[in-house]
């Protein structure tokens, strides 16, 4: 279950983090129930606001994204409970299907709990209005997968397919995706973030196939994309008896 919280560009900045560090990392590691959980919140540091994109109702801001695993979404109501206190202006939760191209596997070296080095990027995305199913997802799917691989630096890549929404009058998108790297230079610097090596050339022509291939899969007048910080609390063990 995905639950993302919107704040008004007005508002403090802070006041998510500091409720998730404070309340919300302590709850999840404390309940017996969540089999894993991971928190986003938005990036304090004036340096990635230009990586920000789109914006929400009204011109709300994404702020977070609170990812938790548990046997049934339904069994949740002290999770619900909580979200209800979140410092937010909005908040809708999504019943997701989760793939993982590109797990951090070794290269987490920190501890569980503990804010992840370097940066996340943390997108919410339809697909463009009449697409066809087919298209949509041999583009977001099979075809991304393999660029986003081969033209971005990301040492974890987590992909929701949205199953339905749980929150009554929710903002509809039907992908919630995830990218992180422990080195921020990754997103900040362009030929590190394209892979390009420091050539020109390159760094264009992967330029031209990542938005290529993505304007067959999503709705760029609808995409929201936010800089965030990641805490792990706890990682996914196996689920089967």
């Amino acid at each position: 279950m995905c639950t993302a919280l919107w704040r008004t560009a007005d508002s403090d900045p802070g006041s998510l983090p500091s409720w998730a560090a404070d309340e919300l990392v302590p709850a999840l590691q404390g309940n017996p129930g969540v089999r894993a959980a991971t928190v986003h919140v938005e990036s304090a540091d004036p340096a990635h606001s230009a990586l920000r994109h789109g914006g929400g109702r009204d011109g709300r801001l994404l702020a977070g994204l609170v990812s938790v695993w548990r046997d049934s979404y339904q069994d949740a109501p002290e999770l619900e409970q909580l979200l209800v206190t979140a410092p937010a202006a909005e908040r809708a939760s999504y019943l997701v299907s989760e793939s993982v191209p590109q797990p951090y596997g070794d290269v987490m070296t920190w501890a569980a709990g503990e804010p992840s080095p370097g940066l996340s990027i943390v997108t919410l995305l339809d697909k463009p209005e009449g697409a066809d199913e087919k298209v949509f997802f041999h583009y977001w799917h099979e075809l991304h997968r393999i660029t986003t691989a081969e033209c971005h630096p990301f040492a974890s890549y987590v992909r929701n397919e949205v199953v339905r929404a749980l929150t009554d009058g929710a903002p509809r998108y039907r992908g919630i995706v995830t990218e992180a790297s422990p080195d921020v230079r990754d997103f900040l610097d362009l030929h590190r973030f394209y892979v390009s090596g420091g050539d020109i050339d390159q760094l264009r022509a992967n330029q031209r196939r990542v938005v290529e291939e993505t304007s067959h899969f999503i709705d760029y007048a609808t995409i929201q994309v936010a800089p965030m910080v990641e805490t792990v609390v706890r990682r996914l063990s196996p689920t089967s008896p």
